[in-house]
Parts: structure tokens; C-alpha cells; sequence
């Protein structure tokens, strides 16, 4: 999860630890809220968000750009 250095893994992992301490914390109902909506905003900008670019390796850009190379 955190080998990549890219904003997917950044709320990946932001996700995950709110998951977890929702999980194991023994918060009040209002920070239990507080926690959810953080998910759900973080799930939220994940999928809204982030454009196609984001979710390229550099494998497919090589790929891509071998294709365009070989057009020329």
C-alpha cells in the first residue's frame, strides 16, 4: 500500500486506519459519525475525483507511448 507514491495509496491508507481505529477505538457515537462521514468523503473523492490518469502504471504509459512512436 505504501511502496506507491501516489495519492490513490495516500487515501487508501487513510481509509484503512480510519476503518481500523473505527474498529478497535472505543469512541463516543459522535466521534463514531465524525469517522464514517470521513470515510464516506474519502470514498467519495476517490471515485469523483480522480481522473483516469491517476490510475495508470508506468507500464501502460510505456506502452502508450511506444504505440504513439511506432505511428510516427
Amino acid at each position: 500500500m505504501l511502496i506507491k507514491h501516489s495519492m490513490d495509496t495516500v487515501v487508501e491508507t487513510l481509509i484503512y486506519a480510519l476503518a481500523r481505529g473505527l474498529i478497535v477505538g472505543k469512541e463516543e457515537i459522535w466521534e463514531m459519525v465524525i469517522t464514517i462521514v470521513a470515510i464516506a468523503l474519502l470514498l467519495a473523492a476517490r471515485k469523483y475525483l480522480f481522473i483516469a490518469v491517476d490510475y495508470k502504471t508506468v507500464s501502460e504509459e510505456d506502452i502508450e507511448c511506444k504505440k504513439r512512436s511506432s505511428k510516427k
